[in-house]
């Protein structure tokens, strides 16, 4: 099980839930050495982003993308509005998979046919304003082959 941490200050975190585990809020944001926490498998600064949002397995019944995405953990970054993956046999390294078409991404699914769905608020503004209203669903799906 991953744990999306949205951070205070300074970090966004992807922790690997473990039983009693202390992940060090509010002492420590990302990663650190204190023997007595458990620090992220993932995590990025504020000037790479603001908000952690959404987290899903890419592992369908019938995969659409890839077999190499098969596996990977896609999650949302709010404020960029990009759907980024990490590889959990090497979660350091995280990548951006694509942007939003529309803003404020706050969750992602894969659907029972194997393409990614996220859902966006439409807007990005902490407290709403303009386009608040215009929250959606969207489909990502791989692109089609030309001819087809």
């Amino acid at each position: 099980m991953f744990i999306n941490d949205v951070g205070g200050s300074a970090f966004e975190e992807v922790n690997e839930g473990v039983a009693g585990a202390n992940y060090g809020w509010p002492i420590y944001e990302g990663a650190g050495t204190n023997p007595g926490f458990r620090f992220p498998i993932h995590s990025y600064s504020h000037e790479q982003g603001c908000a952690i949002t959404g987290g899903a397995f890419y592992r369908p019944a019938r995969a659409r993308f890839p077999k190499e995405w098969v596996g990977r953990y896609f999650f949302t970054e709010y404020c960029r509005g990009e759907i980024r993956w990490i590889d959990p046999a090497a979660p350091q390294r995280g990548e951006v998979f694509g942007t939003t078409r529309a803003p404020g991404p706050v969750d992602i699914r894969v659907g029972p046919d194997g393409d990614l769905f996220y859902l966006a608020r439409g807007n990005t503004a902490v407290t709403g304003g303009a386009h608040t209203s215009w929250g959606t669903v969207v489909r990502v799906s791989p692109a089609r082959e030309a001819g087809h």
